[in-house]
């Protein structure tokens, strides 16, 4: 639980690649995802401890990314880890 909590405690920030280098995208719509609301049922927090957890008992995390009809992401919907191939 310290290991889940610590880490979905930290910033979780969205990047651009410009060029050899990256930078911090703070106006990216994901930013809000990850910050605040990750789905109608759950925070950022609780999504980032959850999709943690899953990688450490599984091997991996996953989630698929929830889009509008412009293709903008709106949320992260967690998927089992054990149920993907």
């Amino acid at each position: 639980r310290l290991i889940l909590e610590t880490i979905a405690a930290l910033p979780w920030k969205v990047f651009r690649e410009t060029g050899q280098t990256f930078e911090a995208v703070a106006n990216h719509p994901a930013q809000w995802i990850l910050h605040t609301q990750a789905s109608d049922e759950m925070s950022a927090f609780v999504f980032k401890r959850q999709i943690i957890a899953n990688a450490l008992l599984w091997g991996n995390g996953y989630a698929e990314i929830q889009r509008d009809t412009a293709n903008r992401p709106y949320g992260l919907l967690l998927l089992a880890s054990d149920r993907v191939d």
